[in-house]
C-alpha cells in the first residue's frame, strides 16, 4: 500500500510540475497557406495570430511574448479575442502592456472573443470596462472590427471581425448557426481579395467557409484544456467533449481554418499535454 501511494504521489507532483511548467510557457506553431485568392501582393505576407491571452503575463511586461513577435518581424498582427478576462476585480494590464508595445510596431486589427463581448453587451454588470478598454485599443491605433471589414488594397486582402452575441457561446447546448446569419452579422464577403475572418468561437467553421471565408482564424477552445495523443483535446468551454475542433489546421471546401490552442487560462488554469502558442502564418501563392 506504502508502494501505491508513493507511486500516485510521484505522478501527482510529476502532473502538477508540468500543469505549471505549461501556464506559463508558449511555444511558435507555423503555417503556411496557399490559396488561388493569395495573389503576388499577399504571397510572402507574415502574420501573428494572438489569441487568448487571458491577461497572462510571459515575462516582466510581456517582454518574452514581445520580443518572440518582434523576431518574427510580421507584416501585421490579427487578434482573435478574449486578450482579457470578463470578469469584476480581473486586471488587463499585461494584455494593455503588450497590446501597446506592439501598437508602436506593427499595424493590429482587432476581434472581439466572448470575454470582450460579456462586458460589452452587459453594461449593467460590468459597468464601463469595455468601454474603457475599447478606448485605450483605439487611442493604440489598433482598429476593432466588431462586424466590420477593412480592405488592404495594397495586399488584396479584406480582413473581417465577427463578433457574435451571448446565444453562440451557450453550455451544455449545441447551438446551430444558418448560412444567412453570417451576412447578417457582417454582410456579403470579398469575392475579389483574399476574405480573412476573425471568428473566435470555430464551432461554426463550416458556417464561416461556405460564407466565403478563405482563412478563418480562432481560438476560444483553448486545445481542449487536456491533450491525449490520438484523441485530441478533452472539453471545450462549452463542456462539449473532445471537440470536433481543437486546434490545428482544418479545412473545407479548399478553404482553411487555423485553430489556435490560446496564449493563456482563466478561471481552472489548467492546461496539460497542450502548450500556449503564438500562430505565425505566411501567406503563399498557389504553385
Amino acid at each position: 500500500m506504502e508502494f501505491i501511494f508513493r507511486v500516485i504521489f510521484i505522478i501527482a507532483v510529476a502532473v502538477f510540475g508540468r500543469i505549471f511548467y505549461e501556464n506559463s510557457t508558449f511555444k511558435i506553431k507555423r503555417y503556411t497557406i496557399r490559396h488561388k485568392k493569395i495573389g503576388k501582393k499577399a504571397s510572402g505576407m507574415k502574420i501573428a495570430f494572438l489569441s487568448d491571452l487571458h491577461n497572462n503575463c510571459y515575462g516582466r511586461g510581456n517582454s518574452k511574448l514581445l520580443q518572440a513577435i518582434q523576431d518574427e518581424k510580421p507584416n501585421l498582427i490579427l487578434i482573435g479575442g478574449d486578450m482579457v478576462i470578463g470578469k469584476k476585480g480581473e486586471g488587463m494590464e499585461h494584455a494593455c502592456t503588450l497590446l501597446q508595445n506592439l501598437s508602436m510596431q506593427f499595424p493590429i486589427y482587432y476581434a472581439n472573443g466572448n470575454h470582450e463581448s460579456r462586458m460589452k453587451f452587459n453594461p449593467d454588470e460590468y459597468d464601463d470596462i469595455y468601454r474603457v478598454y475599447e478606448k485605450e485599443l483605439h487611442k493604440m491605433g489598433i482598429k476593432v472590427l466588431c462586424n466590420e471589414s477593412i480592405t488592404i488594397p495594397e495586399r488584396g486582402i479584406t480582413i473581417t471581425g465577427l463578433e457574435l452575441d451571448e446565444y453562440y457561446y451557450q453550455k451544455f447546448t449545441k447551438v446551430v448557426m444558418k448560412d444567412k446569419d453570417m451576412e447578417e452579422y457582417v454582410g456579403v464577403s470579398d469575392k475579389d481579395n483574399f476574405q480573412i475572418l476573425l471568428a473566435h468561437h470555430p464551432e461554426f467553421f463550416e458556417q464561416y467557409s461556405h460564407w466565403g471565408a478563405n482563412l478563418t482564424l480562432s481560438g476560444h477552445n483553448h486545445g481542449g484544456i487536456v491533450r491525449f495523443p490520438f484523441l485530441g483535446g478533452v472539453i471545450s468551454p462549452q463542456y462539449r467533449i473532445f471537440p470536433k475542433y481543437d486546434g490545428g489546421l482544418y479545412e473545407e471546401n479548399g478553404n482553411n481554418m487555423i485553430l489556435s490552442r490560446g496564449l493563456g487560462t482563466h478561471t481552472i488554469k489548467i492546461r496539460l499535454f497542450n502548450v500556449p502558442e503564438l500562430c505565425i502564418i505566411e501567406l503563399k501563392e498557389t504553385e
